[in-house]
């Protein structure tokens, strides 16, 4: 079980830090607030999956190499 609430932690930061960058960079081009928030809703489900993707191809690497 530690595992998984650490990978659930690590998840919740990188969702976190995504939001965060995205708000600031959209900010930046000027566009409305309701676009700032979509894109980074986007970001975030980006980041969810390419953790998820990650942490599969991780999992299946170290099944593969069991004796």
């Amino acid at each position: 079980m530690g595992p998984a609430i650490a990978d659930s932690c690590l998840l919740a930061v990188s969702c976190l830090i995504t939001y965060w960058r995205a708000t600031t960079i959209l900010a930046l081009a000027a566009v409305s607030k309701a676009d700032n928030a979509l894109g980074a809703m986007w970001a975030v489900i980006a980041t969810v999956f390419v953790f998820r993707h990650s942490y599969q191809k991780s999992l299946v690497a170290v099944l593969s190499r069991w004796p």
